[in-house]
């Protein structure tokens, strides 16, 4: 995924794509006519319509597969039957992948026909009808609130605008994408650091990257935020009141870690949007009637399990959640076998190519190719070095750490109104008889999460939970507080007006989530990022300097090993770039391999048809590796070299 400088001093700005022998490149041309910023404009409205344009296309086909089988509200639809259409459309991209025919035209054409059957079932004139008399009233204080919520996320829907320079984006999530475009076909690369995973958030992007380009998925990504944030609303409004909503939805969208998430092409924002979904829906099913919510949340739920592992440990918690409102085995186990046969597709795959469903972990049992022991040992180490051990005084220390040592969780700061959820489960007993059991299930997600990886950003399912329950202490507390100042004779009227300014009140809260987000876009800087994304990539990837040089020396068709360079992967596209930190010649393999036994591994690198080998100062100033820097400086030629990173010449580069 490359963008091309072109060699013209044009004056004029364009950002497109083009699909040329299944490869998508980009075009960016000199920016400096932008004095309008009519272009920059016009590019991100198409950012903004293609994901509004895919989220109405998947509420229409998600209303037209449950039409009339659900009792929602016309939000509540929306909320949940828009991830249903999402679900069904990787479905698609899956079932289209295997079949060798993933490309735009086929993709567009299944699409467009599931569009006309959906609108077809609901005969689309007597829908919107419908929607008209649904029942939404407008007064002048949803407006005021919707104004200045428009207002507050702003800067966070234009956050996505960075190109991708994300780790874990970089190194495979986007590679996998685009390689699934490149190809036609799903295919594995076992040149990634995961050839073999869930990748069900990954062929969204791959539908990204055909209709749009690098910045789409992030949006994409955005877009699954927004309906977990639509959720959210729609259960705190149910749950609550118009302010606990107001103020839950608010501070999740506003979260530094959240913001994050949006701006970039991970999966933990997907997972959250189908998790969640499933978690909202299954708390509207009630014995045998629930059986449609059972069957839609089992769907929803499916999705999940085909996105990521980590929703593998969700699964005890699920079936308790659903016995739990269901109060029948029957709509449980509709749940939880609809959820298996849907989250199905990716595991087979995985066990056709490599004889484990779950690769690359569980090698123990099924094996670990294209992995070895110590790829998944040295994986599980780093996984275990997150947080503060799975220890029960770590849950006890969660609410100090979160504030004080969140970097250890590899998360920016937290706001503190989160820790007023943790004194909610002192008080669970007094709680309302339906918020209740959201509590427990936040503790018990808690309780999984400190006793696995202890990233925040594995809890993202959960984050609207936490973001819910805290802000009904907190607005529970700004009534209470305001109840006892005001006048006897105005403490019931004034109830209603005390709800109203602890809405408010959430603005300031998510403003100061503002302070430590340095990933914000502000509509003052939207324009200078559009138009020069090659300095923001400069400033943001240590290896871009090296990128742009390959981009424009002409090495066409040569093979480059990468040693701790990961950027190399998205954004070379027209070179084989191979190695990363596990699978085939990953970093670690070939140091217990070679030691300091630098001509043996040139040697390996050869046989595979190496030419150049990019390697980090960093890891070359490494004590272990100073045999491997003597012989590289006194044996190969230097191609490039910079203050970040040296490209040397194998033989194979003759």
């Amino acid at each position: 995924m490359a963008f091309h400088a072109s060699p013209q001093t044009s004056r004029c700005y364009q950002v497109e794509y083009f699909l040329i022998n299944k490869q998508l490149q980009y075009l960016l041309l000199d920016a400096e006519v932008q004095a309008s910023g009519q272009v920059v404009f016009l590019y991100i409205s198409k950012q903004l319509l293609l994901m509004l344009g895919t989220g109405l296309s998947a509420f229409a086909i998600g209303k037209g597969l449950f039409r009339g089988s659900l009792r929602l509200t016309a939000l509540e639809e929306a909320a949940l039957l828009t991830p249903v259409g999402l679900g069904l459309l990787i479905l698609l991209l899956f079932a289209l992948g295997v079949l060798g025919m993933l490309s735009l035209v086929p993709v567009l054409g299944c699409i467009s026909l599931l569009l006309l059957w959906s609108l077809w079932r609901l005969k689309a004139w007597a829908w919107l009808g419908g929607l008209r008399n649904s029942g939404l009233r407008v007064n002048l204080g949803k407006l005021l609130l919707l104004a200045a919520m428009l207002a507050l996320l702003t800067p966070v829907a234009l956050a996505p605008l960075t190109p991708p320079h994300h780790s874990d984006e970089v190194r495979y999530h986007l590679p996998y994408a685009l390689h699934f475009v490149e190809q036609g076909a799903i295919t594995p690369d076992l040149h990634l650091r995961y050839p073999f995973f869930t990748l069900n958030i990954n062929l969204l992007y791959s539908f990204a990257l055909m209709v749009g380009d690098e910045v789409t998925t992030h949006y994409m990504h955005f877009m699954l935020g927004l309906l977990t944030a639509l959720n959210l609303y729609v259960l705190a409004r149910r749950l609550g009141n118009a302010a606990i909503a107001f103020g839950s939805t608010v501070l999740f969208l506003t979260l530094p870690l959240v913001v994050q998430l949006a701006s970039s092409a991970y999966i933990d924002l997907g997972l959250a949007c189908f998790v969640f979904a499933a978690i909202v829906c299954l708390s509207r099913c009630r014995n045998q009637e629930g059986l449609p919510f059972a069957l839609c949340s089992g769907f929803l739920f499916g999705i999940a399990l085909g996105s990521k592992y980590l929703a593998l440990a969700y699964i005890p918690i699920m079936l308790g959640w659903a016995y739990f409102h269901a109060r029948s085995w029957r709509p449980t186990l509709l749940f939880i076998a609809v959820a298996l046969v849907v989250g199905l597709p990716w595991y087979l795959y995985n066990a056709i190519h490599t004889g484990n469903p779950f690769s690359p972990f569980a090698g123990q049992v099924f094996g670990y190719w294209p992995w070895w022991p110590e790829d998944t040992a040295a994986q599980i180490r780093h996984l275990g070095k997150q947080g503060f051990g799975g220890q029960p005084v770590a849950l006890l220390m969660l609410p100090y750490n979160l504030v004080v040592n969140h970097w250890s969780f590899s998360s920016p700061a937290l706001p503190l109104v989160l820790v007023a959820a943790f004194p909610l489960f002192l008080y669970i007993p007094w709680i309302n008889r339906e918020t209740r059991p959201f509590a427990v299930l936040l503790l018990m997600a808690m309780i999984v999460w400190i006793f696995s990886a202890q990233e925040i950003r594995y809890l993202a399912a959960f984050l609207p939970l936490w973001c819910f329950l805290s802000m009904w202490f907190f607005v529970r507390l700004i009534v209470l507080l305001g109840k006892s100042v005001l006048p006897r004779r105005m403490r019931i009227s004034g109830t209603k007006r005390l709800h109203h300014a602890a809405s408010f009140l959430c603005i300031p809260l998510a403003l100061l989530n503002y302070s430590d987000n340095w990933r914000l876009v502000f509509p003052s800087e939207a324009k200078e990022l559009v138009a020069n994304r090659e300095a923001f990539l400069g400033r943001k990837l240590a290896e871009y300097g090296l990128i742009s040089y390959l981009r424009n020396s002409g090495i066409e068709d040569k093979v480059i090993y990468q040693f701790d360079t990961g950027a190399l992967l998205t954004y070379v596209r027209n070179n084989r770039v191979i190695g990363d930190i596990f699978g085939i010649l990953g970093r670690g393999y070939l140091l217990d391999k070679y030691g300091q036994n630098a001509e043996g591994l040139i040697g390996e690198l050869s046989e595979n048809n190496v030419s150049f080998l990019a390697v980090s100062h960093r890891s070359l100033n490494r004590r272990k590796l100073q045999g491997w820097r003597r012989y590289f400086w006194e044996n190969l030629p230097i191609e490039y070299e910079d203050e970040n990173v040296v490209l040397f010449a194998l033989p194979n580069a003759e």
